[in-house]
């Protein structure tokens, strides 16, 4: 199960603070060996949702473009 978690994030500019939501997605640990390879690239997010009368359905959505190095390097393997 995974839950989206909230949390405040005060920041303080020229002697005001503003405060803005941070939303986490504490995923499960049996995921970390597919996550690891992963956790410095840069992603574009997509975010989309769906309801129906049963369900409701979100689905996130991470892509990124691969440079021509690492196209070739590939390719080779």
């Amino acid at each position: 199960m995974v839950k989206f978690q909230v949390r405040w994030i005060k920041k303080h500019y020229k002697r005001q603070e503003y405060r803005y939501k941070h939303y986490d997605l504490g995923l499960p640990t049996k995921l970390n060996d597919k996550i690891e390879p992963h956790e410095k690239k840069d992603f574009e997010l997509d975010f989309t949702s769906r309801e129906t009368a049963e369900k409701e359905t979100i689905t996130i959505t991470m892509t990124r473009n691969k440079t021509a190095k690492q196209v070739c390097s590939e390719k080779r393997e």
